[in-house]
């Protein structure tokens, strides 16, 4: 399923080109493209639920497989790998 939406298409060349180690300005980049994604399709009136979905396909379109946001430096405020730096 790939989304003709530039912002879907920006984020998908973004995740495609990811190198692990995520530094801090790749992650930085990577959450301003994901919210450039959401805020587009909350525009044309897309559900959260929908828009979740839609993020994870990107991500599996550009290659990342489900494995734990820990592993390329991602986390969210719920994980409990996530320490304070």
């Amino acid at each position: 399923m790939q989304s003709a939406h530039p912002a879907a298409t920006e984020l998908r060349s973004q995740l495609a080109s990811l190198h692990v180690p995520v530094d801090r300005t790749t992650r930085v980049a990577l959450r301003v493209r994901v919210s450039r994604y959401v805020d587009e399709t909350k525009r044309l009136g897309w559900t959260p639920q929908r828009v979740i979905v839609a993020v994870k396909q990107i991500a599996h379109d550009a290659g990342l497989s489900r494995s734990g946001g820990a592993s390329i430096g991602i986390t969210t405020a719920s994980d409990p790998a996530r320490t304070s730096a």
